[in-house]
């Protein structure tokens, strides 16, 4: 079954923003099928598989599209917009492996929406569970080594404190997860 896209998704616009990404030089993507699609508490999620016309070498077969859920637009929630900063200025910075690669990020201030172009982890990764269940204890042990991974990057980071160690504690060995 095929899900419906937002307007604001179209082969065109996804071409611009997967050359922005790097990720597309030669060629375009010439359509978009939206295959599955759920919902969470404040957002929906797409997978999108894409085609394409040219050379599109390095360029991912699909994306993973997260938009906000038009009733979780309200002036005074901003989670939407803390993953769209932590997708923008946080990923980046983070070693590649460790979180999904972001292709496109978009925050609107005046209407509250967003969007997220993430690389889709589908072929290796999988839901361990679908909200409100709780994972399995094993799952839970893989989903606190990945944070631990993320997290121990950070620990110390100097960009964390303007460019100088944490002057309130020591710097912590190297953590190997």
């Amino acid at each position: 079954m095929t899900e419906a896209l937002p307007e604001s998704i179209s082969p065109e616009s996804l071409t611009l923003s997967l050359r922005r990404a790097g990720v597309l030089c030669g060629g375009r993507v010439s359509s978009i099928d939206a295959e599955v699609s759920h919902t969470t508490i404040a957002s929906q999620i797409t997978r999108l598989r894409l085609a394409f016309e040219g050379d599109s070498e390095g360029a991912p077969a699909a994306l993973i599209l997260k938009i906000v859920l038009p009733e979780r637009i309200a002036k005074d929630w901003s989670g939407g917009r803390r993953e769209v900063e932590f997708y923008r200025d946080v990923a980046p910075a983070t070693p590649p492996g460790v979180l999904p690669r972001c292709f496109d990020v978009e925050w609107n201030h005046e209407t509250q929406h967003w969007r997220l172009l993430l690389e889709d982890l589908g072929e290796s990764h999988t839901i361990v569970t679908i909200w409100p269940l709780p994972p399995t204890l094993p799952d839970c042990e893989r989903i606190v080594r990945a944070w631990a991974r993320f997290h121990a990057y950070w620990l110390d980071n100097p960009r964390l404190w303007g460019g100088r160690s944490d002057p309130g504690r020591a710097p912590r060995p190297s953590m190997r997860v």
